[in-house]
């Protein structure tokens, strides 16, 4: 008598697994938050903890919300600093207003006060041009190094958000460098979650164009106070 083939049983079926819990976009994302506290608690987040800021950030999408908020948080420091120059003047300017005394030296002096307001006024058009400066010579050499993984619009949101560290210029005297100390870190940690690269990768982009920049600040002082130090001898 022939057998009868009866087929093995199917497999169970998989357990269910649920599906992982939607990250909450930053504050100043989420278009039903009111501005200003959402402006004030993404600057928090950003400050106390930039992985998990930059986890719940957006990598691509609209590119509006960013940019205005790095207008607004990068240029508080800057005019907070500006502002500073108007009543604490660079040391250069003194020396040679020092050296050239009389119409010659008050002429430099209105022209320092002239520069430290031209600069107020023309620091959100500054910062939304060196935005995309920036964000552009970052992304050439994340490419470079082979981690950019996410696009061009990633890195302008990671360059918006690390503007955050611009704040540090109302320090007096040492806010500068706090800021491009802050700013770069913000900038390392958020190319390396945006673009999903890892952390040596995303150092080398920030600090290649940081080092060209070194170099050239460099040759520029010294010859700048060759040409001091020439004048003053005369």
């Amino acid at each position: 008598m022939d057998q009868v083939f009866i087929p093995p049983p199917p497999p169970p079926p998989p357990p269910f697994v649920p599906a992982p819990p939607a990250v909450a976009p930053i504050p100043w994302e989420d278009p039903s938050r009111p501005p200003a506290p959402a402006l004030i608690e993404t600057v928090k987040l950003f400050v106390t903890d930039m992985a998990q800021a930059f986890r719940r950030m957006p990598v691509a999408g609209d590119i509006g919300r960013p940019l205005l908020y790095a207008v607004i948080v990068g240029s508080i420091g800057p005019i907070i600093a500006q502002v500073y120059s108007l009543f604490l003047p660079n040391p250069i300017y003194r020396i040679l207003q020092e050296r050239f005394a009389g119409q010659a030296g008050s002429a430099l002096f209105h022209r320092s006060a002239a520069a430290g307001v031209f600069g107020i006024v023309f620091v959100p058009m500054a910062v939304v041009i060196g935005l995309f400066i920036g964000a552009g010579i970052v992304h050439v050499c994340l490419m470079m190094v082979g981690g950019a993984n996410s696009g061009f619009v990633a890195t302008l949101r990671v360059v918006c958000y690390a503007s955050t560290g611009q704040l540090a210029q109302v320090v007096p005297l040492i806010g500068g460098l706090l800021a491009f100390v802050f700013v770069v870190i913000l900038e390392m940690k958020g190319l390396e979650i945006a673009h999903r690269t890892t952390t040596g990768k995303a150092i080398a982009a920030v600090l290649i164009p940081v080092a060209v920049c070194c170099v050239c600040v460099v040759l520029f002082v010294v010859t700048l106070g060759a040409a001091i130090f020439g004048m003053l001898n005369r």
